[in-house]
């Protein structure tokens, strides 16, 4: 299992609301043959860190962040403290991580699994 350094400035949910928000996730991002764990979110496009730096996504003031290491804690955090993850993010940490609004119009995934460098790669999904 990954190991995670990079301090996350949110505050996690209750295991309910976490089995919630996963499950509503997974449904509306990943098809019945699709793994919310293995795979990226149904049309799915790549953007670079600068999405988390957008006007659209700043004017969110709660997202939720999946982070799936360790017990896969889910987080409510502000969009400034998510931009601030993924700028002090190491390279080592091998982590996946969803990060979503409660309403679920759209998805952003980063992930070590499809790199073919030593970045991660940030995948969007929907509409802010």
């Amino acid at each position: 299992m990954a190991h995670l350094d990079t301090m996350i400035e949110g505050y996690r949910v209750e295991k309910e609301k976490k089995e919630f928000l996963t499950n509503k996730l997974s449904q509306a991002y990943f098809d019945n043959d699709r793994s919310i764990w293995l795979t990226l979110p149904v049309g799915a496009v790549e953007v670079d860190k600068s999405i988390f730096q957008t006007d659209g996504f700043l004017k969110i003031s709660t997202v939720y962040m999946y982070v799936r290491h360790e017990d896969a804690p889910v987080f409510s955090i502000s969009p400034v403290a998510v931009n601030a993850f993924f700028i002090e993010q190491k390279p080592y940490e091998d982590i996946d991580i969803y990060v979503f609004d409660e309403k679920l119009k759209w998805c952003i995934f980063s992930s070590s699994e499809f790199k073919d460098d030593s970045d991660f790669h940030i995948y969007f999904s929907g509409e802010f």
